[in-house]
């Protein structure tokens, strides 16, 4: 059983935060059509929150690189294209 450290625990608060933003927008769903501040808050939670959780995510699966490397590699030229 491998231990959990702080980094960790830092990561997977920020994965529940992110299924916590993905409940959000389907909350407002019904409704977001109706409201101009709904409907920017629904596609600025959209647009990030499943990229975010497959980085975070995939940070995990190989510890090879470094943070600032996978900035470099994968998130710098994901933004650059999005």
């Amino acid at each position: 059983m491998s231990k959990n450290t702080k980094e960790d625990f830092l990561f997977n608060n920020y994965k529940l935060f992110l299924v916590a933003l993905v409940a959000l927008g389907h909350f407002l769903e019904p409704n977001y059509l109706n409201h101009p501040f709904l409907y920017y808050l629904k596609w600025l939670i959209y647009s990030f929150h499943v990229p975010a959780f497959v980085f975070i995510s995939g940070y995990f699966s190989k510890r090879e690189k470094s943070l600032k490397q996978l900035f470099r590699s994968i998130l710098l030229p994901y933004l650059v294209l999005e």
